[in-house]
């Protein structure tokens, strides 16, 4: 039996060591990409707080008008309403000026046109209307209870407002109707 050289040694080792080397530098390769990503997401995170500290941040120093349209372009249908609510107690005040109150209208109205709630109740209203034409407010508001009542009234002011309803007052209610049976009477 011959031995081999020391280059055939030499030889076979580097034909086992240098895929070997390859497995490792692939690995090693996969964990620093991965170890990469997780750094990058958690820099991504840190910047997402970041920026959302600064916007509510800058969201405490806006207007409560553009407060509530940041709120409906969020979806925040509920908070919206709830800052309108607040705004709405300021409006009646006798020191408010005419020109406050009809910004604050446009905004009303702005709200309700894009308010899916709002949307859903007065689609309901809008079909007992049209079933029943002339019903009065009062009618609709028997046996509601105090809260739903707002909700009503406020539906119908606002259809009234965005034309989809007609209120014609009535005593010490509204007459109700769709608008294309308004005419009829």
């Amino acid at each position: 039996m011959k031995h081999r050289s020391g280059d055939d040694f030499v030889m076979i080792l580097w034909l086992i060591m240098i895929p070997l080397a390859i497995v490792l530098l692939v690995a090693v390769s996969k964990q620093r990409r991965e170890q990469e990503a997780i750094r990058e997401a958690k820099r991504a995170a840190r910047l997402a707080r970041e920026l959302a500290a600064a916007q509510k941040r800058n969201f405490k120093m806006l207007p409560p008008s553009d407060k509530v349209r940041v709120l409906m372009d969020e979806g925040q249908w509920l908070e919206a309403w709830r800052m309108l609510q607040k705004i709405a107690y300021v409006m009646v005040r006798p020191e408010v000026p005419e020109d406050d109150r009809r910004r604050f209208k446009g905004l009303m109205m702005e709200f309700a046109a894009r308010d899916p709630n709002y949307r859903r109740l007065a689609d309901g209203l809008i079909e007992v209307v049209r079933a029943s034409p002339g019903i009065r407010q009062a009618t609709l508001l028997n046996g509601v209870g105090e809260s739903q009542k707002e909700l009503v009234r406020y539906a119908l002011y606002f259809a009234d407002a965005l034309g989809e309803i007609n209120r014609v007052k009535k005593g010490n209610s509204y007459a109700l109707f769709v608008p294309s049976e308004a005419s009829n009477v």
